[in-house]
């Protein structure tokens, strides 16, 4: 027994949900994550990871994800720094306009 649930049980459970994976998922590639690291999170540190010369291949191995994952997750991160950069500079025009209006 394990916390009090009998190992046969838990078995017959695991056996149970695999097969229902299958049939929902059979065929596509998931991804279940490991820990609490929030998306965002991860897809900064791999960005910062491949920008330093990381290859994709090599952070897909690492992380135990498939490489079209990282691919994203460095998307996702440069779309975000291209968001920062572009408020950035809408709010330094605006300053400067106003400082010229003012």
């Amino acid at each position: 027994m394990d916390a009090g649930v009998p190992k046969l049980t838990v078995n017959r459970a695991v056996v149970e949900l695999m097969s229902r994976l299958r049939e929902h998922f059979g065929g596509f590639g998931i991804y279940i994550p490991k820990g609490r690291v929030s998306k965002d999170e991860r897809a900064a540190e791999v960005f910062a990871r491949h920008a330093a010369g990381e290859s994709i291949a090599e952070l897909a191995k690492s992380y135990g994800f498939i490489p079209m994952y990282i691919a994203q997750l460095i998307a996702i991160e440069q779309r975000r720094l291209q968001e920062i950069k572009r408020k950035a500079e809408a709010n330094a025009q605006r300053q400067k306009m106003e400082k010229h209006h003012g």
